[in-house]
């Protein structure tokens, strides 16, 4: 990921471009990287509060705040996981494949139609317990600190 590469997308004004470098962002853990986009991100506030992200259940544009907020929180010495406890869009199991945690265990509660993990991230040690829960049209995510 190159850093002009991302300036280009928050600024194409194109809602796919945005929210792909949204995406981008929120997987990133490189902190030097952070610090080189942190002045920037005036610019893209200004660019992008005049495009329609879009979204139906939850507005797009929540994610691109998200975003925003996680590269000032990793500038300021946070950690990745910060972002899961601010939206319930955040899977587990991708997040593992990703190396960005580890679960730890996982249980059913069939009844409830949830599934429970309890998960640690992978640069901070911080254990958090997940719920996946299949109570609507798509699964969601409640993220706690255990």
């Amino acid at each position: 990921m190159e850093i002009d590469q991302i300036i280009q997308k928050f600024e194409s004004r194109d809602k796919h471009q945005i929210l792909d470098a949204v995406w981008l962002l929120l997987d990133c853990t490189d902190r030097d990287f952070m610090f080189e986009l942190l002045p920037h991100l005036p610019q893209f506030h200004k660019k992008v509060k005049a495009v329609d992200l879009g979204g139906v259940f939850y507005q797009n544009s929540k994610h691109f705040d998200l975003a925003m907020a996680y590269v000032k929180h990793v500038c300021d010495g946070g950690c990745h996981c910060f972002i899961y406890k601010s939206t319930s869009l955040f899977n587990p199991i991708p997040q593992e494949k990703k190396g960005h945690l580890t679960i730890l265990s996982t249980s059913d509660n069939i009844e409830l139609y949830q599934v429970n993990f309890e998960v640690e991230c992978s640069y901070c040690n911080k254990r958090f317990g997940v719920t996946e829960v299949h109570g609507g049209h798509v699964p969601w995510y409640q993220w706690c600190a255990a």
